[in-house]
């Protein structure tokens, strides 16, 4: 499931931003080619790691995160937008299973 939950809540958002809908079927697979300004599609790809994967982050992530410019208090702000995408996700597939009629 990865962020297809977060992903599905956040696309309405994502469209009226302007994103056409190639770049959105494939924002989560591919964050490297979103027409973003650098820092911001960096940002972008540092919360996904996290968001997807923050089992297998190292000090190696961080570190690398600090070389492209981002501070102690900016790389703060990434796990914290990571860690709302995860609960938004988990409420996003909870809601969605507790309402659907079997």
């Amino acid at each position: 499931k990865r962020c297809a939950g977060c992903f599905a809540g956040a696309r309405f958002q994502l469209d009226k931003l302007g994103f056409d809908e190639a770049t959105l079927d494939g924002f989560c697979a591919n964050p490297e080619a979103l027409a973003l300004p650098e820092r911001e599609r960096l940002f972008v790809q540092y919360a996904l790691k996290v968001a997807t994967g923050s089992a297998d982050l190292t000090p190696k992530d961080f570190h690398e995160m600090a070389a492209h410019g981002f501070s102690k208090d900016e790389i703060q702000a990434i796990i914290a937008f990571a860690a709302y995408w995860v609960m938004n996700m988990v409420f996003t597939q909870s809601t969605n299973a507790a309402l659907a009629e079997e």
